[in-house]
């Protein structure tokens, strides 16, 4: 009963089954780094690209003599 409650949210994992080719053979990717910073998860990433993502552009570095541009010029 458990597993089919998370089953909703684990098809949303990116790359949740992924597998790469070693010389043993193809293997199964195991994620165990969930607390640092996680697996993407498809309805967060959609939300991110189409909605912050259009807003968002490239910050400048400290050490770039350029100025972010305004509607009102500054």
């Amino acid at each position: 009963m458990l597993q089919e409650y998370f089953d909703r949210f684990r098809k949303n994992i990116i790359g949740i089954d992924q597998s790469f080719s070693t010389p043993f053979g193809e293997k199964k990717l195991c994620y165990a780094d969930w607390t640092a910073s996680g697996r993407l998860y498809a309805p967060i990433e959609k939300q991110i690209s189409e909605i912050i993502g259009p807003l968002r552009g490239q910050y400048p570095h400290r050490n770039q003599s350029h100025r972010l541009c305004h509607d009102d010029g500054v």
